[in-house]
């Protein structure tokens, strides 16, 4: 039987964040028959994973001394946050992005009039008027988007997942969710890609969450009607009726405010809290 001893000589490389990228550990086999019986016996004394964060990527010949001696190397590389996760059975960090790129939205009625000719009509700030109807102005909005990007196991990434995600988009966090509180959050959906590396056991799966702001206390239109509460993503809306004080502006007589989204645990879509 061979015997395996590890010399002390340990190359080590570097990644940009300084942080180990790879190893390689010598092993000196004697009494191996030949180089595949050297290199089997370093598989069974070397360990897969090497301080924590290196898996064993192979093994290469050094040097062939004669009389059935030989020096094999193993050879670690960094694992993957997904691979380290997976060793670690635990969720993987996923990659983010912030986005608050505003939209656009029609402004019917200003916040205030600044100042308006004499004589001028009143219109209790409603903006453009053309005789019929205030066209209002476009102004830039919120457009609050957060996107995580994962990578998962793809053994993991089974139909009854894909479900999971289908079942999820379109629907709304039941508890606070990324520093969200419930109701903010709204699941716009899943795409997965794949690199085309066929070995590769990871799939990248890029999720995408619209943000939207609960409040309290909103007067609707500016006309006094105040709404106590809303979710982010609860709709408000009213039934009006011409102002007797201007027959161009209309004002609220009844106001309500309806759940559209269904809401959901997003601990479930693998994301952590």
């Amino acid at each position: 039987m061979a015997t395996v001893r590890q010399q002390k000589e340990i190359a080590t490389s570097w990644n940009a964040a300084g942080g180990v990228k790879s190893k390689s550990v010598k092993y000196l086999v004697e009494g191996a028959s030949d180089e595949n019986s050297a290199r089997a016996s370093v598989g069974d004394a070397a360990s897969s994973v090497l301080d924590g964060r290196l898996k064993l990527a192979g093994y290469e010949l050094d040097e062939y001394h004669g009389g059935n001696t030989w020096t094999i190397s193993a050879e670690y590389e960094e694992m993957t946050d997904a691979e380290l996760a997976e060793l670690n059975d635990t969720t993987p960090a996923p990659s983010y992005s912030f986005d608050t790129s505003g939209g656009s939205a029609n402004m019917k009625k200003g916040l205030w009039t600044v100042w308006k000719s004499e004589g001028a009509m009143e219109v209790n700030g409603g903006i453009n008027w053309d005789g019929t109807q205030f066209n209002g102005v476009d102004i830039v909005a919120p457009n609050l988007v957060e996107s995580y990007t994962l990578s998962l196991k793809k053994s993991r990434f089974t139909a009854q997942y894909k479900r999971r995600l289908a079942v999820y988009t379109g629907c709304v966090n039941l508890t606070a969710f990324k520093g969200w509180e419930r109701g903010e959050v709204l699941f716009l959906g899943a795409s997965a890609s794949s690199n085309g590396d066929k070995d590769s056991d990871y799939i990248e799966l890029t999720f995408k969450f619209a943000i939207a702001l609960n409040a309290t206390d909103i007067d609707m239109g500016g006309t006094g009607a105040i709404i106590p509460e809303k979710y982010g993503w609860h709709y408000a809306w009213a039934i009006w009726e011409n102002s007797k004080d201007s027959p161009v502006f209309s004002k609220p007589t009844s106001v309500y405010v309806n759940r559209v989204y269904v809401e959901m645990d997003f601990a479930a879509l693998g994301l952590g809290k």
